[in-house]
C-alpha cells in the first residue's frame, strides 16, 4: 500500500473507494492480532483519501458553479465588481400576499365547483347522514339526561301552570327518596 498521500485527483475517487471496501473485508475476516491492527492501519489511511478526494471534488465543483476554472483564483477588483455590479440579487422585503391569495382563491373556487357539480352529491348526502346522526345522539344524550333527572322523554306539559305543578311534584319526590 504505497500510495501516494498527496490530494488525489477525483477520477481516482471510486478506485479509492473500492481499495478501502477491500480493507474493511480483509479486516473483518483477519484473525490474527497483528495483522488486524496494520489493516486497521492501512484502512484508516485509506479513509482519509477518500475524505480527502472528496474535498477536492467538492471544492471543484463549487470553483464551478463559481463561474471560474477550478484553481483560478479571481482576482479582488472581479469580485467587487460582481457584487456592486447587481448580480447578487437581496430578496424581496415585502412577501407576495397576492400569490397566497390568488392560489387561496383558486382552491375556494374549485371546492365551489366540486360542490356545484350534480355528480358531486355524495358529498351533500355525506354531510346530510353525518348532521342527522350528530343530531340524533343530540337527541339520546338529553333523553339520557332527562331521565336522570326523573322526567320521561315524551313528558310535555300543556300548560306553563301545569308544567310547574309537575316539575314541583317530580322535584318533591326526587329529593323525598
Amino acid at each position: 500500500m504505497s500510495e501516494n498521500l498527496n490530494e488525489p485527483a477525483a477520477d481516482e475517487l471510486p478506485r479509492l473507494r473500492d481499495q478501502c471496501g477491500a480493507l474493511a473485508l480483509e479486516l473483518e475476516r483477519e484473525t490474527d492480532p497483528t495483522r488486524r491492527a496494520v489493516l486497521a492501519r492501512e484502512l484508516a489511511e485509506c479513509r482519509q483519501r477518500v475524505f480527502q478526494a472528496e474535498q477536492a471534488d467538492r471544492l471543484h465543483d463549487r470553483d464551478r458553479e463559481a463561474g471560474g476554472p477550478a484553481g483560478d483564483v479571481q482576482p479582488a477588483q472581479v469580485m467587487r465588481e460582481r457584487i456592486e455590479g447587481g448580480n447578487i440579487e437581496a430578496a424581496d422585503p415585502r412577501p407576495d400576499y397576492a400569490g397566497l391569495y390568488a392560489a387561496e382563491r383558486a382552491e375556494n373556487a374549485e371546492l365551489r365547483a366540486e360542490l356545484a357539480d350534480p355528480e358531486g352529491q355524495g358529498i351533500s348526502r355525506e354531510r346530510e347522514r353525518l348532521h342527522s346522526a350528530v343530531e340524533h345522539a343530540q337527541e339520546q344524550q338529553h333523553a339520557e339526561e332527562l331521565s336522570h333527572a326523573g322526567v320521561s322523554r315524551n313528558w310535555r306539559p300543556s300548560t306553563r301552570r301545569e308544567s310547574w305543578r309537575v316539575m314541583n311534584r317530580s322535584r318533591v319526590k326526587w329529593c323525598s327518596r
